[in-house]
C-alpha cells in the first residue's frame, strides 16, 4: 500500500511528505526491512521515537510518529526529508494501519473474541473443534497455537496476543486459507494496548472473572473495562450480514456489567442457575465429568475427558456459540465425547 492510503485510516493523521509504496508495518526497530513503515510506539521502558535513526538503518522508508513528541522526530524528518504519518497515539493507530495493510482481513471472517481470567485457551480450542464438528473450517489464535485452516504453529511470542501487525498478518492468513471462523484469545491487556482494534469481532464470550493483573490494570474497575472493551466493540463492528452475539456466564456476578456495554443478543450458559445453555447432574468421572446439556427444548447427555466442574463451564461456553451459530445438538455431544484437549495441555 501506499503511504496516503495508510494515512487516510487514521482520523486525526497528518501526512507530512510524499506518499510512498510500504512493503510492511512494523514496530521494532531492530525488525525493520527495506521498503517499511516504522510506527514509533511510547512503551513502558523504551519510546520508539529514540529508535527512528536504528528502524532506517534496517530500510524502513516512513515514519509514524507521535505528535506530542515532535522534538524527539522533528529534526530527523526535516533533515531526511523523511515521509511521516503524525498522530495523537502511535500505540492507538497501529492496529488500523496493520488491519488497512492486510486488507482488513476480519471483515472476511466471522470472528469469536474469548476474554475471561481462566479458561480462555481450553475454551478456544473447544470453540474451533465444535464448529469444524459442524462442517467450518477454522483458525485459531491462542496462547499455545495458532493456526489457519490446516496450518497449525506453536505460539513461541511472548505474548498470547500479539501486537496488532501478527494478529492481522494471521487474520490475512486465515482468509487466505478459506476460513470461515477465527477463534482469538482476547486478553485484558491486549484489548487495553488496542492490539485487538480491527479484528471486526462477530462473538465475544466471557469464561469467569477473577481479581489478576492488577499490576497492570491497578484496580479491578480498569480490568473489567479492558475486558468489556471486547463485548462494546460488537457494536462498533463491520456488518457481515450475520447476527452479532455475547456469550455471557451466568454463574460470574460480574455478567451483568458485560451485558450492559452491548446491544447483542445476549446468550447465558451456566450451572448454577438459570441460563440458555446449561448443565444439570454434573458427576466426575474417573478423569472427566458427565452431564446432561440442556438448551432450549433440547437436551443430551454429555461425556467430556476434562476433570473439573470449571471445564464443564468451559464446555457450556463452547457450546453456546455453536448453537448459536447452527451447530446441533447431538454434533455437540459427539465433538465435546472426541475432544483430545488443549495442546500442549495436560
Amino acid at each position: 500500500m501506499h503511504l496516503d492510503q495508510l494515512a487516510a485510516e487514521l482520523p486525526g493523521g497528518e501526512l507530512l511528505g510524499r506518499s510512498v509504496p510500504v512493503s510492511s508495518i512494523c514496530y521494532d526497530s531492530r525488525r525493520a526491512t527495506p521498503g517499511a513503515l516504522f510506527v514509533a510506539i511510547t512503551g513502558y521502558r523504551t519510546d520508539g521515537h529514540d529508535h527512528i535513526v536504528e528502524a532506517l538503518a534496517g530500510g524502513a522508508l516512513a515514519v509514524a510518529v507521535q505528535a506530542d513528541r515532535r522534538p524527539q522526530w522533528q529534526a530527523i524528518v526535516q533533515e531526511r526529508q523523511l515521509p511521516a504519518i503524525v498522530v495523537p497515539d502511535t500505540r492507538r493507530a497501529l492496529a488500523p494501519l496493520a488491519a488497512a495493510f492486510y486488507g482488513h482481513p476480519a471483515r472476511r471472517l466471522r470472528v469469536v473474541g474469548v476474554t475471561g481470567t481462566d479458561g480462555k485457551s481450553t475454551t478456544i480450542h473447544l470453540i474451533s473443534a465444535l464448529l469444524e464438528a459442524g462442517g467450518h473450517r477454522t483458525g485459531v489464535l491462542s496462547t499455545v497455537q495458532r493456526k489457519a485452516g490446516d496450518r497449525i504453529s506453536a505460539n513461541e511470542s511472548r505474548f498470547t496476543t500479539p501486537e496488532a501487525p501478527e494478529v492481522q498478518a494471521l487474520l490475512a492468513e486465515m482468509v487466505d486459507a478459506g476460513v470461515d471462523y477465527a477463534v482469538l484469545e482476547s486478553t485484558s491487556h491486549a484489548l487495553a494496548l488496542h492490539r485487538l482494534d480491527g479484528c471486526e469481532y462477530d462473538l465475544a464470550v466471557l469464561t469467569s472473572v477473577s481479581a489478576d493483573h492488577l499490576d497492570f490494570h491497578r484496580s479491578r474497575e480498569e480490568y473489567l473495562a479492558a475486558k468489556g472493551r471486547l463485548f462494546a466493540m460488537l457494536d462498533e463492528a463491520a456488518d457481515k450480514g450475520i447476527e452479532k452475539v455475547a456469550v455471557l456466564n451466568a454463574d460470574d456476578p460480574a455478567s451483568p456489567y458485560f451485558r450492559s456495554l452491548t446491544g447483542a443478543r445476549v446468550v447465558t450458559y451456566g450451572v448454577q442457575g438459570a441460563a440458555d445453555v446449561r448443565a444439570a447432574d454434573v458427576e466426575p468421572t474417573e478423569w472427566g465429568s458427565r452431564f446432561r446439556l440442556r438448551a432450549g427444548d433440547g437436551e443430551a447427555e454429555v461425556t467430556i475427558g476434562l476433570p473439573g466442574l470449571f471445564n464443564v463451564q468451559n464446555c457450556l461456553a463452547a457450546a453456546a456459540v455453536a448453537l448459536s451459530q447452527g451447530v446441533s445438538l447431538p454434533t455437540i455431544r459427539e465433538a465435546l465425547a472426541s475432544f483430545p484437549g488443549v495442546p500442549g495441555r495436560l
